[in-house]
């Protein structure tokens, strides 16, 4: 009997944690919002995850630089691996690539990095249906 109790309770436990990850560590589907740079102007984006892929737009030409790729979140790590081709005439610190900071708070998702005294940063809402 108290193997079956404990079985069960850990059944629950495991159940309980798996909820809790895929509900507050995941994207799916389309994000909009805001991109800033420390010091730079504002931009409006928008980023569509679907699986391990997204897809991004921005209404200033690349600001930030968004194009398509592959992510993976670990824990409060996101990796982007950009796959387009970029030509030479912009900075490429812009391309959305690389390992940022990701928190989820409620309904806004905030996806950032610093590098000295320049802190890149995308705040994103998924839209209410």
């Amino acid at each position: 009997m108290k193997t079956v109790t404990g079985l069960i309770v850990l059944i629950i436990m495991l159940t309980a944690c798996n909820k809790v990850d895929s509900e507050s560590n995941s994207l799916y589907g389309r994000y909009t919002g805001i991109f800033n740079r420390t010091g730079m102007d504002t931009s409006q984006v928008s980023l569509l995850f679907n699986g391990a892929s997204f897809t991004g737009e921005t209404n200033k030409s690349n600001y930030p630089a968004l194009c398509k790729g592959n992510y993976d979140i670990n824990y409060n790590s996101i990796h982007f691996t950009d796959s387009c081709a970029w030509t030479a005439n912009f900075d490429w610190s812009l391309i959305l690539s690389g390992d940022y900071n990701i928190s989820f708070n409620e309904g806004t998702v905030r996806i950032w990095k610093t590098s000295g005294n320049i802190t890149d940063e995308y705040l994103l809402r998924q839209p209410v249906r």
